[in-house]
């Protein structure tokens, strides 16, 4: 089992214990992309990342993070796959 994420929720606070995808943009990062390809801007990128199968805004309710990602295991993709993915995704340079 794994560990559990605690996290407020407007007044309500919720334990989730599935698999999140947690990522630190870099800034530095991110402006060389940007300079690479106009396209390629962190809020393409959030959305590129929510649009893979399997992976979707965190939390589901409310207004979902642009750092925190929560990949779902269905049919015979194992959840570990579904970060293996979202980070070859981000990795490629050439995938706009």
């Amino acid at each position: 089992m794994g560990s559990k994420l605690s996290f407020a929720l407007g007044e309500k606070n919720e334990v989730y214990d599935d698999p999140l995808l947690v990522i630190e943009w870099n800034p530095a990062g991110l402006a060389h992309r940007y300079t690479q390809n106009l396209a390629q801007t962190k809020n393409a990128l959030i959305a590129m990342i929510r649009l893979l199968p399997d992976c979707g805004p965190f939390p589901a309710i409310g207004t979902p993070s642009t750092s925190i990602f929560s990949p779902t295991a269905k049919g015979a993709t194992p959840v570990y796959q579904v970060v293996v993915d979202v980070t070859a995704a981000l990795a490629q340079q050439d995938n706009w």
